[in-house]
Order: structure tokens, then C-alpha cells, then sequence
């Protein structure tokens, strides 16, 4: 999702030790994982901004908070014009606003930490304007999860059991494996950092084989479907067999691509074959070079833990292994981003 426009790609590796617990045990603040009605389902969790509520998509792919420009302008809360840009899933610019005088918070979590890395008084949150498809899907905010870390605690985006939880850093190893048998990134996850000093933001690449081949992928629970760009080198390899035309929708735009089916992927321990991705021009150049994303079609059997320096993940060995989200919450509808 949203990124700024100035990183620096360092590498990370999640050490996390300590004693066995369950997460009921020793999480610090738990709230459940809501899953909207695309197909397949994003994660999005309560967001209250001014006193108007609304749905906000947990998005690792976003470096900062993001708060989508129609739901502001519904709840009547004013913006500024700021010199700071985003780019969105396909890389290309999209310009932000400020949002003035007015704090948000997760409904059962508490407040967000001012996240706009130009930030100054008053100024605590980008808005930016965002494809129509989200307002469909009644999202009006993006939170990025690693944005979410305290000191000494990690945040574990668990999206099999559909729980959002932050544990001390001593239990968060322990709680990360109770939660799948296989390992995600091992070895194999890099930073991206975006901006400088206190308020820089971060995503997360891993490397990955695609079809036996190497390729570097952006970590992703905003985007629906994994995509590659036809001008990295696996795109590149893969335009034989692109199939029929599709259309992709990014934070901003819609974007033209092509199906892919039957693709094999291998992340760390995980592999998963039978894959349908996309393959899509890339709008601009990345802030930290990547040759697709990784998204929920993947991660959906996957919890995720940051802990603000590096990223872990377990996923379940098959469909059975992963818990379905509440009943209600479980998405039938077409797929975004």
C-alpha cells in the first residue's frame, strides 16, 4: 500500500526467545481480526477518527496509517496540504494530504501512534484519496500493523485464528509457533525503510522461488491476490503464459493485467502450488526494489509477528490446520487490490 518516497533496504532476522504461554496468557492487548466480503477476504479491524467510526484495513504492505480522503470528508475532519507522497501496490505516486486536529484509535485496542513522518503538531495521519472499490467494501482507513509496536512488546497479526495481538517480546517466539508448524522467511526477510529518524516507517520483503525461480516479494495483507511485475525477471520469464486480461485494484488506481494459473511458490518452509497471480506494469520505480507481492491468498493460513527491527511468520500445513474466521465475518464476494 502507502509508502514514502525515500528507504534504505537493510536485513533483518526475528531472534524471538522465551518461555512457552498461550496467547490468552500473556498478551498485553487482543482484539479480533473482522474479514471484508471480497473474495478473497482482507483483514480490517474497528477504527475510531474523530468520533466517526469506520473499517481499516490491516495492510503490512503500508508504512504508515492511512486515512482514505472520502471517509474524512463524511466525517467533516479538515485537512492540510503536505509536501509527502505515497506510492501504492503498483508503484506509482499518490499524493497526500494531512489530517488536522484529530486522534484515532482501534475500537478495543486504543489509540494509534502519529504515524505521518511529516508530522507536527496537529498533523498526525496521511489521507490520501483511494480507489472507490474500498468505500464498496465499507473500508475507509489503513493501519499498518508494524506501525502498531511498543517498546519491549511484538505485534503478532495472526490471520488463521483471526486475532490481532501484542505480546512481550519474551513470550512473542513462543506464541508466534503455537500458532502454525511451518516457517515463513527463514533467513530470508529484509526491511524497507521509509523516511528517516523517529517516524520512519518500514514494509517487508522475502525472498521467494516462483516456479523455481528467485524473486523478491513485498509481505502484503492488503492485497488480495499475489502479483508479479512484467518487467522484473521473473515476470519476464512468465509472459508465455499469461492468460486472460484482468484488472487490478491498488490503493489509487485500477491497474490492466494478466492471469497466470497454476504457479508454484515457495517462501521459506512454505510452499504452495495451484497459485493464480497477476501479471501488472509496474506504475514507477519501488522505494526498495521488489519483483511482486506477497498477499492473502498466500498469508491467509499465516500469522505474522513484528517486533520493530524484524519479521516472523508460521503458517499451517494445510487448509484444515487454519481456523476460519467467526461466522458472519466470512467473505463471498470478488477480490480487491
Amino acid at each position: 500500500m502507502t509508502r514514502a518516497a525515500l528507504a534504505l533496504l537493510v536485513g533483518a532476522a526475528l531472534a524471538l526467545r522465551g518461555p512457552v504461554a498461550s496467547a490468552s496468557e500473556v498478551a498485553r492487548r487482543r482484539v479480533p481480526i473482522a474479514w471484508t466480503n471480497a473474495r478473497p477476504a482482507q483483514p480490517y479491524v474497528t477504527l475510531r477518527i474523530g468520533g466517526a467510526e469506520t473499517r481499516a484495513l490491516l495492510d503490512t504492505g503500508a508504512s504508515d496509517h492511512v486515512i482514505a480522503l472520502d471517509f474524512v470528508e463524511d466525517a467533516q475532519l479538515p485537512t492540510v496540504a503536505i509536501r509527502a507522497q505515497g506510492v501504492d501496490h503498483g508503484a506509482g505516486s499518490m499524493h497526500l494530504r494531512g489530517l488536522a486536529h484529530a486522534e484515532a484509535s482501534i475500537s478495543g485496542w486504543g489509540p494509534l501512534e502519529a504515524s505521518l513522518v511529516a508530522a507536527r503538531d496537529g498533523l498526525a495521519y496521511a489521507v490520501a484519496t483511494v480507489h472507490p472499490r474500498f468505500r464498496e467494501l465499507g473500508l475507509g482507513a489503513f493501519v499498518s500493523p508494524q506501525r502498531l509496536v511498543t517498546p519491549g512488546h511484538a505485534i503478532v497479526v495472526d490471520l488463521a485464528r483471526s486475532e490481532l495481538l501484542e505480546v512481550p517480546l519474551a513470550y512473542a517466539r513462543a506464541t508466534l509457533e503455537a500458532r502454525g508448524a511451518v516457517a515463513l522467511f527463514t533467513g530470508g526477510a529484509s526491511a524497507c525503510l521509509h523516511g528517516a529518524g523517529p517516524r520512519a516507517g518500514v514494509t517487508w520483503m522475502t525472498d521467494a522461488l516462483v516456479e523455481g525461480a528467485h524473486a523478491k516479494l513485498l509481505v502484503d495483507t492488503g492485497a488480495a491476490f499475489g502479483d508479479l511485475f512484467r518487467d522484473s525477471q521473473i515476470g519476464r520469464a512468465l509472459l508465455t503464459r499469461e492468460g486472460a486480461a484482468d484488472a487490478l485494484v491498488t490503493a489509487g488506481r485500477s491497474l490492466e493485467s494478466s492471469r497466470v494459473e497454476g504457479l508454484t511458490l515457495r517462501v521459506g518452509d512454505v510452499l504452495r502450488t495451484g497459485l493464480r497471480w497477476n501479471l501488472v506494469e509496474s506504475q514507477g520505480k519501488p522505494v526498495c526494489a521488489y519483483d511482486g507481492v506477497l498477499a492473502i491468498d498466500v498469508l491467509r493460513r499465516c500469522a505474522l509477528a513484528f517486533d520493530g527491527r524484524s519479521i516472523a511468520g508460521r503458517c499451517a500445513e494445510d487448509a484444515s490446520a487454519a481456523q476460519p474466521p467467526k461466522k458472519g465475518a466470512r467473505p463471498k464476494k470478488r477480490r480487491s487490490k
